[in-house]
């Protein structure tokens, strides 16, 4: 089974130690329409596409350069399922995204309601993370 291509694509990064600041990168938009061999995308390693602070029009041009690059699997994790509910049904949901949402304990899988109503031709099934104590 092929890896996901591991890559912040075009959609933000969390630029502190922290986790706080939210950038854009709107530079980075077109990167997968120059890729021509199809790749396993997972567009927001250590970021969420659904953050508060990640502005809605946005997130509709990250949906359309994937709708666009429609060669590549693109794979998107989101902890922020209220979000996800919230804008899911003004997104043209390309056949080639996979969404899913993350789940670390089980005060969390009310997620999982969010991720099956939102209206991606695929979801990923919820990961449980566990930590080691």
């Amino acid at each position: 089974m092929e890896r996901p291509t591991t890559l912040i694509l075009f959609l933000l990064i969390f630029c502190n130690t922290a986790f706080a600041t939210v950038q854009l990168l709107p530079d980075r938009l077109e990167w997968p329409l120059h890729q021509k061999q199809p790749k396993k995308i997972f567009v927001n390693s250590m970021s969420d596409l659904f953050h508060s602070q990640v502005p809605e029009d946005y997130i509709q041009q990250v949906f359309n350069t994937m709708r666009q690059a429609h060669w590549h699997t693109f794979q998107v994790l989101t902890k922020r399922s209220g979000r996800l509910r919230q804008l899911a049904p003004r997104i043209d949901w390309p056949k080639n995204v996979w969404m899913g949402v993350s789940v670390e304990n089980d005060a969390m899988t009310a997620r999982i309601n969010a991720l099956r109503g939102c209206g991606a031709p695929i979801t990923l099934n919820p990961c449980w993370v566990r930590s080691l104590p």
